[in-house]
């Protein structure tokens, strides 16, 4: 069985704390991706670091969950570009030249 935030309170309580951590290290995919390649590893790595010392957690785990935020909001973004053009396209009154 996988941990879940609905199946496992510690698990939901660490990721919740991760993703303060991760906020208030101004952790977002738009900042790492500025970086060079080196920069951002070490960048990642010394975040990791901290973060399992904090959270009690060793560092695979930790970077297992940084990867998994980091996906869920890579996913949401893509759900909510996906839903608003739907909705947008559905509440147009006048439809685009050569539309059905």
């Amino acid at each position: 069985m996988e941990a879940s935030p609905g199946s496992d309170p510690s698990y939901a309580e660490t990721l919740a704390r991760l993703a303060k951590l991760m906020e208030e290290e101004k952790i977002h995919q738009e900042h790492i991706a500025t970086m060079s390649e080196e920069s951002a590893r070490e960048f990642l790595n010394e975040f990791i670091q901290r973060a399992a010392k904090l959270l009690g957690l060793t560092a695979a785990k930790i970077a297992a969950l940084v990867s998994d935020l980091m996906q869920i909001g890579r996913n949401a973004g893509v759900a909510f570009k996906e839903s608003f053009k739907k909705n947008y396209e559905q509440q147009r009154r006048i439809k685009p030249y050569g539309s059905t």
